[in-house]
């Protein structure tokens, strides 16, 4: 290789670490505000929002401001631009709304949301970095009415343990300009086989005005019904009009689930084996932990708490010291505190060992830069080995003159 290319090489790598080196990493910025901006529609309706921005960067920035949204128009932000903002600065922004007389056409009833987009302008660091630009969206949500009634609702059922009492609450709000003159619902609901299983009936909601919410409340006993994943519609009738609302909820047992475990192990050495299990109940597990058995030789895994509907790994380690290649049998125990909740029995496979060396897997590298930090140093030492090389050519080729 001639001095031509080694010196283009070198460059190129040196240039490379200048950028590493300089590069700037920034986490999201954040925002305060007094009170969320959450409005109805109005003629000439005039109101204003103050928010506070809070930096992240370790530099003094500008910071750019902009607005989108099909409403956006109607809102002003003042300043436009933050200068020259430093570090332990929070600075204020104002967004004032100005609503028309009369919305254009194409403007319809619901929701619309702008957003304040806050940007820092990274052209303004003079020389002291590159960086990834940080940003945050600050939300406006307008609601447009509509003309008449119009019923939102949203049905929940929260997950209950067997035999225990079911409450279901649809949440609704009347959208529209008129008067709803009354509300009320009945909700079906279906097992996992789609099957009907019980109904239940809510109160009835009279006058709910416009632009103004209200709950529908209806209660049920769940016994006879089996621990399992259900589903439920509800039937709301508002004056003339029906609509519907769907939910899912289960019902559980004091129950764990083995859904998984090792399937095979080496021969004659230390193996790892992982349950993954899943528990059935709607209430906090604690102190849960497994004993496996493979033959004669038995192992209890640490214990771990489960939340409810949570899926979780247990591990322990047996040694196959002893045993034999192929399938043996395997029975794993559950137990929550010194309660036994579940056993599940299987076969294990016993194989010869690959030869692989089970080495104790890195803990996870926590600081964001660690990667770059160690590109950074191979890329040094590389760059110092060039230089080193230059220098010898020089002095060589300065022998040969």
């Amino acid at each position: 290789m001639n001095k031509l290319v080694w010196k283009k090489v070198s460059s190129f790598l040196i240039l490379i670490l200048v950028i590493l080196i300089s590069t700037k990493f920034s986490s999201a910025m954040g925002f305060g505000q007094n009170e969320q901006a959450q409005l109805t529609y109005k003629p000439n309706l005039e109101t204003s929002y103050s928010y506070t921005i809070i930096p992240t960067s370790p530099h003094t920035l500008d910071y750019s401001i902009g607005l989108r949204g099909d409403l956006a128009q109607y809102i002003s932000v003042t300043p436009t631009i933050l200068k020259e903002i430093s570090p332990n600065q929070n600075p204020s922004i104002i967004a004032s709304i100005k609503l028309p007389s009369e919305l254009p056409a194409e403007i319809l009833p619901g929701g619309h949301t702008v957003f304040i987009h806050v940007e820092e302008n990274l052209s303004s660091i003079t020389a002291d970095g590159i960086g990834a630009k940080s940003a945050v969206d600050i939300l406006i949500r307008i609601l447009v009415l509509y003309p008449t009634k119009y019923l939102g609702s949203t049905l929940n059922i929260a997950n209950i343990n067997e035999n225990e009492d079911i409450t279901a609450e649809i949440t609704i709000a009347n959208y529209g300009e008129e008067i709803i003159n009354a509300v009320k619902g009945i909700i079906e609901i279906y097992d996992s086989n789609n099957t009907l299983v019980k109904t239940l009936n809510t109160n009835t909601k009279i006058f709910l005005e416009s632009n103004s919410n209200s709950k529908l409340i209806a209660k049920g006993n769940s016994i006879g019904l089996k621990p399992g994943d259900y589903s439920a519609k509800a039937f709301i009738n508002w004056d003339e009009n029906n609509s519907v609302s769907e939910t899912k909820f289960r019902i559980g047992s004091l129950d764990i689930a083995i859904n998984s475990f090792t399937k095979e192990m080496e021969l004659d050495t230390i193996n790892e084996v992982s349950i993954n299990i899943e528990s059935l109940w709607n209430d906090l597990l604690k102190d849960v932990y497994a004993i496996i058995s493979v033959d004669e030789e038995s192992i209890k895994t640490p214990t771990v708490d489960l939340e409810p509907w949570q899926k979780q790994f247990l591990k322990g380690y047996l040694n196959t010291e002893g045993l034999t290649l192929g399938e043996h049998p395997i029975t794993i125990t559950v137990f929550y505190g010194e309660e036994e909740i579940t056993t599940k029995t299987g076969t294990i496979n016993i194989i010869e060992q690959k030869g692989k060396l089970i080495q104790e897997a890195p803990a996870p590298v926590k600081n964001e830069l660690a990667g770059i930090q160690i590109m950074m140093y191979i890329l040094s030492a590389m760059v110092f080995v060039l230089i080193a090389f230059n220098v010898f050519l020089m002095m060589k080729n300065k022998k040969k003159d």
